[in-house]
């Protein structure tokens, strides 16, 4: 059982509350580059020369660009064959670029995901995650990382001591409420209804779109395009509405560390409400397929619920700005 490797256990405990200090105590005091680019190399540095090679790219290298969140066959440094101290050390640099929700949360999508043999070699499951590093970890230079596997694709730009990127940052779960109870997804959607049910008859009917889109609809393509606004912009809601919407667009990107959503919620507030959008898609929860978009100038959250009758959820935060950008066009 999953539970019972390292991973499990310390992210079990994250979710309960309580923090292995080991890691506290290392980094609580660095800058979170500092922290980040520190351990990232104690984790590389446990590796072995084959380990080290499956997880090493380039920073410029073509596969940055190849994110995904479909089952596949992934050429990077899988989790299961990591041994106990490897772990460790993974565990030690994810707790400096996620934060203790982002982990609880990576940890129930991990718990969700059954193991199944998807043929041609496709495995998914609690062990089937992969994580790359583009570029040596610095607390100055360009490096990024990615955690990806089925339902899960995190990443983060780092660049001139700061996350310039921490998109595209996708979590999807499938079922989407385990037989214990454990709904990774539950809050976003949630908060998203929360809005909704706030409004009165007119706000509402702006709001809501009738038809579904069956998946995200910025996709996974590094060209994508903003889609066109659908519901309502900000400045035609009330103050309530407003402030609730924000704290959505914070569920999203408080799965990165505290600077990451500080960063992004600093900018919020100084966007014109009238540039920021939100629809809701379809039923009531429960009652069918159903989803949200949130969106601004240059990024795009997104909620799809439709596929195996509205029981596999797909959630999403892009951003135009930096995913993909060389640093020296920024």
């Amino acid at each position: 059982m999953y539970l019972h490797s390292t991973l499990g256990k310390v992210l079990f405990a994250l979710a309960l509350g309580g923090l292995p200090g080991v890691f506290v105590a290392a980094h609580g005091q660095d800058s979170p580059a500092t922290a980040r680019a520190t351990a990232a190399r104690a984790f590389l540095a446990t590796l072995e020369p084959s380990e080290l090679e499956a997880v090493s790219r380039e920073f410029a290298h073509p596969s940055r660009h190849g994110w995904s969140f479909f089952p596949a066959r992934r050429e990077a440094l899988r989790l299961g064959d990591l041994d106990h101290a490897e772990r460790v050390a993974l565990e030690g640099f994810l707790l400096t670029a996620l934060s203790k929700e982002g982990i609880t949360k990576l940890q129930e999508v991990l718990l969700v995901e059954p193991v199944s043999d998807r043929g041609g070699g496709v495995v998914t499951g609690p062990e089937e995650y992969h994580i790359t590093f583009f570029g040596s970890p610095s607390e100055t230079e360009p490096w990024a990382w990615r955690f990806e596997g089925h339902h899960v694709a995190l990443n983060q730009t780092l660049a001139e001591g700061r996350v310039i990127a921490a998109t595209p940052s996708f979590l999807g779960s499938s079922p989407l409420r385990s037989d214990d109870g454990v709904e990774p997804l539950r809050r976003e959607v949630v908060a998203a209804r929360r809005v909704v049910d706030m409004l009165d008859a007119d706000a509402r009917a702006r709001v809501t779109v009738k038809q579904v889109p069956g998946e995200i609809v910025s996709g996974m393509s590094v060209a994508w395009q903003l889609p066109d606004a659908e519901g309502s912009s900000l400045a035609q809601l009330p103050e309530p509405a407003r402030k609730a919407l924000r704290e959505l667009a914070s569920e999203h990107v408080s799965i990165h560390a505290e600077d990451v959503s500080r960063s992004f919620l600093e900018r919020w507030d100084r966007i014109d409400p009238a540039k920021i959008h939100f629809a809701w898609f379809g039923a009531v929860p429960g009652n069918g397929g159903h989803g949200y978009r949130l969106q601004g100038p240059e990024w795009v959250m997104e909620y799809v619920n439709v596929q195996a009758r509205a029981n596999h959820a797909h959630t999403v935060w892009r951003t135009l700005d930096g995913e993909f950008v060389p640093v020296a066009e920024r």
